[in-house]
């Protein structure tokens, strides 16, 4: 199924991506080749037990047969609504469920020693992608690991067709490029710049985007094509695979994942606490619950 993503940059985040069908997305010989792939990646990088994670961007909830029997605690963030009823009916209803843009996370800090955040950077606007960072930082507690994946501006194909003068902005400059609206792709160096910035180190990064192509390109044969799990560290190392892997560990903070607290929430719009409620006492603002979805969004 060749899946078509028409999307209006004009509406907001909140509506821009609802009912949008993503697992038709997964479907064919070269997107089920790169899921496996990624679904491999995710359970050697992601750092399982864990007692409380996040996924950032979750969708229907690909992802998580992962990491759904190895945390004390899931909760799982998009901002599309419909997406997020398709990820409880998946994981039977045994996360927290929470619509929210990934700028003004519902969290107060050090809340989280897990945070994914895969394909989901590259839909962020320039003007919020540091504000994103940001709250994955304050979200995170001590020593917490973050996975998260970024489209590559320096991959293989970007550096030959500016070789050849078929792209319109330089692989190597460190400024965001626009793949088409509203997405956006970015220079390996100014990623590990910004997870430096931010107190996180210790990099393990792969790339995934090269092997399902030729798997693609070979049709019903292309199942006979290897997943590459062995070729991504050096696809990462090298940066020359069109998506990044990026694993880190945040290693500022004071609140230890022993010490992570029962009630997590907090007004996205006044920071004030949510204790007992979805009403913040501070600023009085209402956030309803939505089919046993939360709903944080404030745009």
């Amino acid at each position: 199924m060749d899946f078509k993503l028409n999307l209006d940059p004009d509406k907001t985040q909140a509506d821009m991506y609802e009912n949008i069908n993503y697992q038709d997305f997964w479907m064919g010989v070269e997107r089920q080749h790169l899921d496996k792939l990624e679904q491999v990646l995710i359970q050697q990088m992601l750092k399982l037990p864990a007692r409380r994670l996040v996924d950032i961007g979750c969708g229907f909830g690909r992802l998580s047969k992962i990491y759904m029997n190895n945390c004390q605690e899931v909760v799982m963030v998009d901002s599309s609504l419909s997406q997020l009823l398709q990820a409880r009916e998946i994981t039977g209803g045994r996360c927290t469920y929470i619509a929210s843009n990934a700028t003004r996370l519902p969290f107060q800090p050090g809340s989280f020693d897990r945070a994914l955040m895969i394909r989901v950077f590259h839909h962020i606007p320039k003007e919020a992608e540091k504000n994103s960072l940001n709250e994955l930082e304050r979200i995170l507690c001590q020593n917490g690991q973050l996975l998260f994946t970024y489209s590559n501006k320096r991959n293989l194909e970007r550096i030959v067709k500016w070789l050849f003068g078929k792209l319109p902005y330089n692989p190597f400059e460190l400024s965001t490029a626009a793949i088409w609206e509203p997405f956006s792709m970015h220079h390996p160096r100014y990623i590990s710049q910004a997870l430096s910035e931010r107190g996180f180190c210790n990099l393990d990064l792969r790339g995934s985007g090269v092997m399902d192509k030729i798997a693609g390109r070979l049709g019903k044969f292309g199942n006979l094509i290897p997943l590459g799990v062995q070729l991504a560290p050096f696809f990462g190392r090298s940066a020359l695979a069109p998506w990044i892997f990026v694993g880190c560990k945040k290693k500022t903070g004071t609140i230890p994942a022993v010490e992570l607290a029962k009630e997590f929430l907090q007004c996205p719009v006044c920071a004030g606490g949510l204790a007992t409620s979805y009403e913040c006492p501070t600023c009085n603002r209402v956030f309803p619950i939505l089919d046993g979805v939360i709903d944080f969004r404030t745009d």
